[in-house]
């Protein structure tokens, strides 16, 4: 069985597949966790790519995948801006591993001990912090060079969470006309990337953005969202050694400020302060999508490094004292639950499954397509068309909540909605199709869609009535149903694209009856901007090249159209529109659709679903319209974190997976090894939900489907070439154990077929081989990182016996990973796990004889109390009524420390190496004396069992 064919970067999804998973992805914050969170972003980013053993993954799917919503907070929020950054420009991913691993160290954040008394955080967050984030985004956002991975051809949208410490006003007036007045503080930095029209941080539509700018924008709102408070100064635009005045334009209108806001001189403050978990805005994204190429499969995707334990206890909050109570109610507002989004998503699915039973009963209605159309209908669709032309920064598609706001803006909205009727009333005043449906693309979007959808049923239903030529015509006309799906998303962006430039160039829009004129003229079917749409066969319509033409020929008619509409020039009606070739088009492909005129929808032709659709949509459309609800699709919910990936090697206990969930999730900065393991269980936990989470019952029995029909030639290859090139280093014997429970399965799917119904023994062999697919994913990964991981161990632990970091150094720590592994082959996996786990490197203890070196840990609690102790004595110096405690304090707090960070830094050094091992021993001593006391003073913990 071949591999389907892909580009020569073999990234680039399969054009011809109708298929579709889209993965929202929800990052929390976590301090230190942002190093797990980039090891799970990267596989998204590979299964996306469908790169290596994730690719393989994709492949079975046999789908395209695209993370097309984005939301994070704080860590989670600067690594969602990597992995969009990265998809946008088809730059590597893999490289921000760096950011971490290197960079993350808290030695090297701290600031230097000589700005002990003018610092305004312990970290140096506007040099060494924000210099390593505009290095990452330039070199992810930098030129597209020859023979690099495509930029991502679907759309995004990224929300990124602040907090605004000055906060913004809002009014409203109530019923009886009083103002009431409010603030609020959080701010979500709205960033969308559509394909070759608008890019990430920029917020006007240009084809080739300013790339240096646009890498210190998105370095500046990665750096918003990440600052700690007290670890990191606030953020403050006018401060940028660069670049200021484009960085606060771009964080105006990404964060939607208005424009009397002075953005330049206003504090920004760590995202998760009030938002670390930033559902709402991914959910209500995802709600008004609209299906792009395909047929959609949906998931919601969020990484939660550290879940809340559960009490089991329920009597424990009984049991608190009195003085308890209070500091415990205090403590709950902080909490952030997402049952109420959780709870929305719920209700949005039980909507979508309704909606589906309405289209549903609609169509076996089989209402006659050309009887008297509903008024309520064709005034939504009308309603639809003018918000489409006037709309600003939307591109999705409308709903009846988009009526803008502004008395004059609003007013506009009714002068269009009036002058469009006058265009499209006949002389009794009912609304005449035969005007309106040649210019409503969302319309045609919709009918195409109905006729894709019914098609991949068709071909999904496990029937063996299907013969083969009905098959290959059914593949034949899903393809090109894609085709027509395309090139009418096509003219709806060029329409996005005009519409922006009105908005843009033209004080207060036009008037109505120009606004309609250019509307008009840029649609009509004979402009030359759409010439390259009207070549092309029943066979093969527009194709990839002639859509590539025409978006650019119809970009750069734009400027000159909006110019002439401007200056009042007179343009006729067109006789025909594009929207109307491309119906046309759509109507041949539907006769090429093989099926009865009675029945079930699975089996109606292609001709009788288009003729039934009017009834569906008169039924339909309305809801959609004022619900804003367009993706029927439902959404399925994963969480990704060390407790729920428990197959493979991600299998134990959490809290000894991961070094970044210990001392306040500050751990991982400790040791340069501790980040290594983090990023690599990032990537086994990563590939462990996304395995489960997407390859389900449902793709199961598509994937059987697939292998028992004429296309199985396109499933993946589970020859042993085929498996050795999709899963590098993984051992041969995980190869073979995988390849046998293909058979397994196979073997299962025909039993199971012969008796009717899915088996148990069937469900058996599925989760046999999603444990191997695991399995194998895992001995990849581990093939590629477990040198890597070695190699930092050996040099955090020369770097803590004094020696000087450097290349040099770093070359030793690889000889000496070389050499532990050549006694430690990869032959048996188990046993070669067992031995790293053995390691200890995610549940290590940040103590004397533990991963960190007591004189290092006595030298970063000294240098952050000195940076306190400097900003308490600022505070001083501006308050006249404390002024007099500064020398005091100074003698009394400033000296001890100083005295106590020199001496542990001279041990650290290479000089106090002598005194090293009875300062290691003193200090333990300390510890173990403190551990005994505090166990002698607290009581043993209440019971937590039932």
């Amino acid at each position: 069985m071949a591999a389907p064919s892909r580009d020569p970067a073999g990234s680039r999804p399969n054009d011809e597949v109708p298929r579709e998973v889209r993965i929202a992805l929800v990052l929390y914050g976590g301090v230190s966790l942002a190093v797990y969170e980039n090891g799970v972003t990267r596989c998204f980013y590979e299964l996306v790519r469908r790169r290596g053993p994730l690719g393989f993954v994709a492949e079975l799917l046999g789908a395209n995948v695209a993370v097309d919503v984005v939301a994070g907070s704080s860590a989670g929020g600067i690594n969602g801006l990597l992995l969009a950054a990265a998809l946008e420009n088809g730059t590597e991913f893999a490289d921000t591993a760096a950011l971490w691993r290197e960079l993350g160290d808290l030695g090297g954040l701290l600031r230097p001990i000589g700005e002990s008394r003018t610092a305004r955080s312990l970290l140096a967050g506007e040099t060494a912090y924000q210099a390593s984030l505009e290095g990452a985004f330039e070199a992810l956002c930098g030129a597209h060079k020859e023979g690099e991975l495509p930029p991502a051809d679907f759309e995004m949208d990224v929300f990124v969470t602040g907090t605004d410490l000055a906060g913004r006003d809002r009014c409203f007036a109530d019923a009886t006309g009083s103002r009431v007045h409010d603030r609020y503080h959080r701010a979500v930095f709205h960033l969308k990337y559509r394909p070759e029209r608008r890019h990430l941080g920029c917020p006007n539509g240009e084809p080739e953005p300013d790339r240096a700018l646009q890498a210190h924008v998105l370095a500046s709102i990665a750096r918003i969202t990440s600052t700690f408070p007290g670890a990191f100064p606030p953020f403050l635009a006018v401060e940028l050694a660069r670049d200021a005045r484009g960085v606060a334009s771009a964080l105006r209108a990404t964060g939607r400020f208005e424009e009397a806001d002075e953005i330049a001189e206003r504090l920004f403050l760590d995202g998760g302060v009030l938002a670390n978990k930033p559902f709402g805005p991914a959910l209500r994204a995802i709600f008004h999508r609209m299906p792009r190429n395909g047929v959609v499969d949906r998931r919601l995707f969020y990484v939660e490094p550290d879940p809340d334990p559960v009490s089991t206890s329920r009597g424990a909050a009984a049991r608190l004292g009195p003085f308890l109570v209070p500091l415990r109610a205090v403590r709950l507002p902080g909490h952030e639950s997402i049952g109420e989004q959780l709870a929305e998503l719920r209700t949005h699915n039980a909507q979508l499954a309704w909606l589906a039973a309405a289209r549903e009963q609609a169509l076996l209605a089989r209402a006659p397509a050309d009887g008297p159309t509903s008024p309520l209908y064709l005034s939504s669709r009308l309603d639809a068309l003018a918000l489409a032309l006037v709309a600003r920064d939307e591109d999705r598609a409308p709903s009846a909540g988009d009526v803008p706001e502004g008395e004059p803006e609003a007013q506009r909205f009714r002068e269009l909605v009036a002058a469009l009727r006058g265009e499209v009333e006949d002389g009794s005043g009912r609304i005449d199709r035969a005007f309106l449906d040649p210019f409503d693309v969302d319309y045609e979007l919709r009918r195409a869609f109905h006729l894709l959808y019914a098609v991949h049923g068709r071909l999904d239903e496990d029937d063996p009535e299907l013969s083969d030529a009905d098959e290959r015509r059914l593949l034949g006309a899903l393809m090109r149903t894609g085709r027509v799906v395309k090139a009418l998303k096509l003219v709806r962006d060029q329409l996005v694209v005009l519409r922006n430039r009105v908005a843009r160039t033209v004080p207060g829009g036009l008037p109505p009856s120009a606004l309609i004129a250019l509307f008009r003229r840029f649609v009509a079917d004979d402009a030359p901007h759409w010439r390259s749409l009207r070549r092309g066969t029943l066979e093969d319509p527009f194709p990839r090249e002639a859509l590539t033409a025409a978006a650019r020929a119809a970009a750069d008619a734009v400027p000159a159209l909006v110019e002439e509409a401007r200056r009042g020039a007179a343009t006729e009606a067109p006789a025909a529109t594009v929207i109307g070739r491309i119906s046309a088009v759509l109507d041949e492909v539907a006769t090429e659709v093989p099926g009865a005129t009675d029945g079930p929808e699975e089996a109606l032709s292609g001709a009788e679903l288009l003729r039934r659709f009017d009834a569906v949509d008169a039924a339909v459309f309305p809801l959609q319209f004022a619900s804003g609800i367009y993706e029927l699709d439902r959404i399925e919910l994963v969480r990704v974190s060390p407790v729920d990936a428990q197959l493979g090697l991600s299998e134990g206990v959490a809290r000894d997976k991961i070094a970044g969930d210990s001392m306040g999730h500050f751990a991982a900065f400790l040791r340069r090894d501790w980040r290594a393991n983090d990023l690599f269980v990032g990537r086994l936990d990563g590939a462990c939900q996304i395995v489960r989470g997407l390859l389900d019952d449902d793709a199961m029995a598509r994937l059987a489907r697939r292998a028992r029909s004429s296309r199985a030639e396109a499933l993946p290859s589970f020859l042993p070439e085929g498996l050795a090139s999709a899963f590098p280093g993984c051992p041969p014997r995980v190869l073979d154990e995988l390849r046998g429970r293909w058979s397994e399965l196979c073997a299962a799917w025909e039993r199971a077929r012969e008796e009717g119904a899915p088996t148990d023994a069937a469900r058996e062999a599925e989760d046999a081989l999603r444990l191997a697919l695991v399995r194998a994913i895992h001995g990849s990964f581990f093939a590629g990182e477990r040198e890597g991981i070695l190699a930092d161990r050996a040099y955090q632990d020369l770097c803590y016996e004094g020696e000087a970091p450097g290349e040099a150094l770093a070359a030793r720590a690889r000889e000496s990973a070389r050499a532990e592994l050549r006694a430690w082959p990869l032959d048996d996996l188990d046993a070669a796990w067992a031995r790293y786990r053995a390691l200890g490197l995610g549940a290590s203890a940040v103590t004397a004889r533990g991963g960190v070196p007591s004189q290092f840990l006595v030298q970063y609690a000294a240098r952050a109390a000195l940076f306190t102790s400097g900003m308490f004595e600022q505070t001083f110096r501006a308050h006249r009524s404390v002024r007099v405690l500064r020398w005091p304090f100074a003698l009394a707090v400033r000296g001890p420390l100083r005295a106590l960070h020199a001496a542990s830094a001279w041990v650290a050094s290479s000089r106090g190496r002598p005194v090293r091992g009875a300062w290691v021993a003193g200090t333990e001593l300390v510890l173990r004396l403190g551990r005994r006391a505090r166990a002698r003073r607290e009581p043993p913990p209440p019971s937590l069992s039932t």
